[in-house]
């Protein structure tokens, strides 16, 4: 329990340090995208219309806005296929884009009926990323990666470190074609408030062994 709050506190205070280096100035163009929002059920909500690299994939639920539309309008889950049935384009091929490159691929069909026509992809419920965590955590398992997750916000997810976890020797093993890739993580060191850089950012399907 002690080594969890300590995590809580520490990641807690490295998100803020975080926060405050990208604050942007008066005169900034406002960013794309927007911040995440996670339900009690651990279900992660973009409110914006594109993640940081998120890419659509199958189960998938989109929001499908046509402005001034309603008819048009849907909330839509992708198929297994990687597809969604939408009015008067049957069948569109959802999964693998972008949700800008979606907008565009919806906008460009509907020309053939609106005149200018607007549309919005919002990501609500992402279900087709995720990653895992085994060995010596609390609750080892499948999590969902959402739009952003690093290996402490993980650790925080599984419910902390055991007992005699060597949380020295933690690594994270990422495939990338027939490659697979190691990225050590020493938790001591972490909490010594050093190295803040190899608390990386996990992807889709990024293993976390805990020893």
């Amino acid at each position: 329990m002690k080594q969890l709050i300590s995590l809580l506190l520490v990641t807690s205070a490295f998100s803020l340090g975080a926060m405050s280096q990208n604050v942007a100035p008066k005169n900034a163009s406002p960013t794309k995208g927007g911040p995440v929002h996670a339900d009690q059920k651990g279900q992660t909500f973009l409110p914006a219309e594109e993640g940081d690299g998120y890419v659509i994939g199958p189960e998938d639920v989109l929001s499908i806005v046509v402005f001034m539309e309603d008819q048009l309008s849907t909330k839509v889950t992708v198929r297994a296929d990687g597809k969604i049935a939408l009015l008067l384009l049957d069948e569109v091929q959802a999964s693998g884009l972008t949700p800008v490159q979606l907008k565009q691929t919806i906008t460009q069909g509907l020309k053939k009926y609106l005149a200018n026509p607007q549309v919005f992809v919002i990501p609500l419920e992402i279900h087709s990323q995720y990653v895992y965590i085994v060995g010596s955590v609390a609750k080892p398992g499948v999590y969902a990666l959402g739009a952003s997750l690093r290996i402490t916000e993980l650790l925080v997810r599984a419910g902390g470190l055991l007992e005699f976890a060597k949380d020295d020797r933690i690594v994270v093993i990422r495939e990338q074609g027939t490659v697979k890739n190691r990225f050590p993580f020493n938790y001591k060191t972490f909490l010594q408030g050093k190295n803040f850089k190899q608390d990386i950012q996990l992807q889709s399907r990024d293993m976390v062994i805990v020893p």
